[in-house]
């Protein structure tokens, strides 16, 4: 009798803590799916690193690697509002020069549905998000290259080419129009040691770029002013963008868009100018 005790209990014990049903081959298969993951690519093919990606209501974000992947995980249902948030929530992907996109995913009890949506049933974006981009920047510095002791002045030549019909931006520019604003980083340094130039008696105007466009500032830099060095010159140039919301923004930097050291935390695809400052033969 105890001997029959023994072997239905341990039958029971292997019932309960078995992972695989003993009468039939299919896996118990009970995941938490609670996280998403996908790729994204430019239209332009540029390198796809840095694109930001932010998750609403969550306001989860990552940015993607330079494969253009990336994944974001949802915290527990148990610690979301309700104990699980349910409905369609969306995705966006951004980069500040090209046009905003965004996937949808469908929330029950706080964990995603697979295969519902915009996420297959392996929990990954069904296709590649591609970027298109709105406006190509460059800027470019003449000369490129002085010696600390140099007393001409430097020319900033920003051109703008609209890749879409219109681009709405904005800068700081004087009542003539001409554009009067820079931001100079020493390559070497952090964004906050940035430095920033305006010109007197500017203020934030709106202009539509319709066509192939070209600010072009010149500066007389006292001498000395640069140290010998190499110096990133980026244009402040805030990019409108209707379907954008402001919480998104908000999480890469809730200054991002005001004209300080911190616009630099914006993600962009452009081509930046450049000086290299070598130090004076006596």
């Amino acid at each position: 009798m105890k001997k029959r005790l023994h072997i239905l209990i341990g039958l029971l014990f292997l019932l309960f803590s078995c992972t695989e049903n003993p009468f039939f081959t299919d896996t118990i298969d009970t995941p938490n799916r609670i996280s998403v993951e996908g790729k994204v690519a430019l239209n332009d093919d540029a390198n796809p690193a840095g694109v930001f990606v932010w998750l609403e209501r969550f306001n989860l974000s990552t940015f993607t690697d330079s494969s253009g992947y990336f994944k974001l995980k949802l915290p527990d249902p148990h610690l979301q509002p309700g104990e699980g948030l349910n409905g369609v929530y969306s995705i966006y992907f951004y980069l500040a020069n090209f046009k905003v996109k965004t996937a949808s995913l469908l929330l029950l009890n706080g964990q995603i549905e697979y295969g519902k949506g915009d996420v297959n049933e392996n929990g990954r974006i069904k296709n590649t998000i591609v970027l298109q981009k709105i406006l190509d920047i460059a800027t470019e510095i003449i000369p490129a290259k002085v010696q600390d002791d140099n007393k001409d002045p430097l020319d900033i030549v920003i051109t703008l080419n609209n890749q879409i019909d219109s681009v709405h931006v904005a800068t700081y520019k004087h009542i003539t129009g001409q554009t009067s604003c820079i931001i100079i980083k020493p390559e070497d340094k952090p964004i906050e040691s940035a430095i920033l130039l305006q010109g007197i008696g500017t203020e934030l105007r709106d202009e539509w770029i319709t066509q192939k466009t070209v600010w072009l500032m010149r500066y007389q830099f006292s001498v000395g002013f640069f140290s010998p060095g190499k110096y990133e010159f980026i244009p402040y140039i805030i990019i409108y963008q209707d379907e954008l919301p402001d919480e998104l923004i908000a999480a890469i930097d809730e200054e991002a868009l005001s004209f300080t050291y911190r616009f630099l935390n914006l993600p962009f695809k452009q081509k930046t100018g450049h000086l290299t400052v070598s130090k004076s033969v006596d």
